[in-house]
């Protein structure tokens, strides 16, 4: 087991899940459902917390999910392969894309295009999480910015390890292998 530090509790991240949800609500007034993509594997812990408290706050939303890699290990590839696309129609749909982290923005860019060619009516993103110093201006709602450290938990991996984790954790590789602290 690595050892890590915790970032963000379990507490601090249903917070920023709510003022999210509260302000993508705000936005959609117009009482069309949304269509919630969630970016595999990472996004599901955020998705559905997300997708509750939007329903929570009167936002009909259909949920649909797009499997994506653009990682080789910890680093980006600098491409995005789409696998597995949603199975309807697209056209004039409001498309909400929710994603666990932003790095490079490079996943979310090219995700956006790709329903944007496919007729989407108005594609916003959402991101849980953004490192420090990363051009957000991809992203429409930010959940908060973190430094630019590695973090696990809550639906994000290292080497498909410690998604499961109810918090997300820095983890330092220069600690002895531990609990989180």
């Amino acid at each position: 087991m690595i050892m890590m530090d915790k970032l963000l509790d379990g507490h601090q991240i249903e917070q920023i899940v709510e003022d999210l949800a509260r302000r993508i609500a705000a936005d959609q007034a117009n009482g069309q459902p949304l269509m919630v993509v969630g970016l595999l594997k990472g996004c599901l812990p955020f998705m559905a917390d997300l997708c509750r408290s939007l329903s929570g706050f009167g936002v009909r939303v259909e949920m649909e999910y797009l499997r994506v890699k653009s990682y080789l290990g910890r680093r980006s590839s600098g491409t995005v392969q789409i696998f597995e696309l949603p199975e309807v129609d697209l056209v004039d749909r409001e498309i909400l894309l929710v994603d666990d982290i932003l790095d490079t923005g490079l996943t979310l860019r090219e995700v956006a295009r790709f329903f944007r060619e496919r007729g989407a009516g108005r594609v916003r993103t959402c991101v849980l999480l953004s490192k420090e110093g990363r051009d957000a201006a991809v992203v429409d709602y930010l959940g908060t910015t973190i430094p630019d450290v590695f973090v696990v938990g809550y639906g994000m991996d290292d080497a498909e390890q410690y998604r499961e984790l109810p918090y997300i954790g820095i983890v330092n590789q220069d600690k002895p292998d531990a609990s989180c602290a």
